[in-house]
């Protein structure tokens, strides 16, 4: 349209942080309920450091644990 500015998106797509799928002695988690690891924290930790000056409008995540705490 003439003599509007064009207006730009963008769109972060991110993956939750690093999980533990499996306990140490090998046996399944429920994968519904798993947690971040600690380094998984350290993850999130960097992109939020990272996307600090990023103004969002929007944010969207499942309801899951590890993407909620993302």
């Amino acid at each position: 349209m003439k003599g509007q500015g064009t207006v730009r998106r963008r769109v972060h797509l991110v993956r939750h942080g690093e999980v533990a799928y499996f306990d140490r002695s090998g046996q399944p988690h429920n994968p519904r309920d798993v947690p971040l690891t600690p380094a998984g924290l350290k993850q999130v930790e960097a992109l939020a450091h990272h996307l600090a000056a990023v103004s969002i409008d929007r944010a969207v995540c499942s309801g899951l644990p590890r993407t909620r705490e993302t």
